[in-house]
This record gives C-alpha cells, structure tokens and sequence, in this order.
C-alpha cells in the first residue's frame, strides 16, 4: 500500500516536470491552478479573485487545469493572463494530489478545493464567525492579505 502511495507521487512528480518544461515555469512566474472538483460556488469566486492573485503575486500569467468540466463557463472571461486552459484527466490529477500531499513541491501550484488534498478539511470553516467561501478562498487557496472589496457579491467579514 505505502508503495503504491509512492508510484502514485512519484507519477505527480513527472506531471509537475511535465507542466514546468512546457509553460517555462522554473523561469517565469507562471502559476497553475487546478480545480479537480465541479463545486460551481467555489470555483467562480476562484475565477473572479484571479486577476487579485495575479496582481499579489506578481505572476505573468496563469495555467488552469479543470478536472472533468470543472469550469462550465468561459474562463478566458476573467483575465487576460491565462495562458493555457488544460482539460485535465482525473488520473493525472490524483496524481499531482497524491505528490503534493507527500511533498509540497512549489510555491506556483494551487489547488482549488476544500476537501484535496487529503486533509483538507476548509470546508468545515464556512459559517463559522461569518467566514464564507470568498473569504477561504482570498485568505485560504490564494493567501491574499485581504478579501478585496471591489468584487463582494456578499459582504465579507474579514478585511
């Protein structure tokens, strides 16, 4: 079993080359978003925070990788910096999970979920003291120092 849990990181880890060589990662400040789940709520306030995240972090530009139809809508929409939009297998992103859960491999690859990797359990905050999920995902997923307020669709209790 504790090998398997190793083939499967090690596979990651040769996905994670993979993205690095194609888009020039290493080299650029390129980051790369996964959303290997189909929560509608979580992933819009994703896409509508993107351009904060670009800002914050100074990054040139953006490739998301969307797990089975994660994203329904044009995501091309929401910035002008996303460089590629990579329908992604399930197998491949399990793969990259299963390595990111062993290994936190780079500061330019985010995971857009509140239950993956293993452990995750951000879920469990939403509501508690008013915290909602652009709340986790500004302050969480994206470690931005604040919720922007431009972009509320609610007010927001954490500035």
């Amino acid at each position: 079993m504790l090998l398997k849990h190793f083939w499967h990181s090690w596979l990651g880890r040769r996905e994670w080359k993979k993205l690095v060589k194609k888009f020039g990662i290493k080299n650029k400040q390129i980051y790369v978003l996964l959303f290997p789940e189909r929560d509608k709520d979580l992933n819009e306030q994703a896409l509508i925070h993107l351009n904060d995240l670009i800002a914050n972090r100074l990054a040139e530009g953006v490739v998301i990788l969307q797990v089975d139809g994660a994203l329904d809508k044009d995501v091309n929409a929401y910035s002008d910096k996303i460089i590629a939009i990579i329908k992604y297998p399930e197998k491949k992103a399990g793969y990259l999970l299963k390595y990111y859960t062993l290994y936190k491999f780079s500061e330019k690859f985010i995971i857009i979920s509140l239950t993956r990797p293993e452990g995750n359990a951000a879920f469990k905050a939403i509501g508690i003291n008013g915290v909602n999920i652009e709340d986790i995902v500004c302050l969480g997923l994206y470690k931005l120092r604040h919720v922007p307020a431009v972009r509320h669709k609610e007010k927001s209790s954490v500035y």
